[in-house]
């Protein structure tokens, strides 16, 4: 006699499949928002209304920053000269390292989720990297009123502080 069995479905495609669907929903609402057009003589206000105006667009993306990333960046990319742009690109930047760096202390207070046997000083060279990100992110907010070179500057120093080489110790048992 035959016997119909069902069997499960493994998890991880289900979660796999719903996190590509959710990425390219997001894209596709993303791609949406226009840069407002911001004539070369227009004055600081000028500028932040025009911002204010895509306030509710941006608010409906509040817990994906990351996607909102291109849109600051063609900003200051059309207005390199404006330290509003480097305001708006650097306030983005925070917000990134913001939500990331509360993803990485909820980890860090979960130590069910944290690798088994990666160093305590490696953890905390890793906090103390991430802060001193999302603390340099928001003092590029306003460094770029001082000058727009040293929020430029600050920005570069992020990505070279992430790309230097670095050395991981692990811990095992034998």
């Amino acid at each position: 006699m035959l016997t119909r069995k069902s069997l499960p479905t493994p998890v991880h495609r289900l979660e796999s499949f719903s996190d590509g669907v959710i990425a390219i929903v997001i894209t596709l609402m993303i791609l949406e928002i226009k840069i407002p057009p911001v004539p070369d003589q227009a004055t600081a206000a000028d500028i932040w209304k025009s911002w204010f105006h895509l306030l509710p667009s941006l608010v409906a993306y509040v817990l994906f920053w990351m996607c909102i990333v291109p849109i600051p960046t063609e900003f200051l990319g059309l207005h390199f000269q404006r330290p509003e742009a480097t305001a708006l690109y650097g306030f983005t930047l925070f917000m990134n390292a913001m939500a990331f760096a509360l993803m990485r202390e909820y980890v860090n207070r979960n130590q069910q989720l944290l690798i088994d046997n990666l160093s305590p000083a490696i953890r905390v060279r890793m906090r103390k990297k991430l802060w001193t990100t999302v603390t340099l992110y928001f003092i590029s907010i306003f460094a770029g009123f001082l000058s727009i070179y040293i929020s430029i500057f600050i920005f570069v120093l992020i990505l070279i502080i992430y790309f230097m080489p670095q050395k991981i110790v692990v811990e095992t048992t034998e």
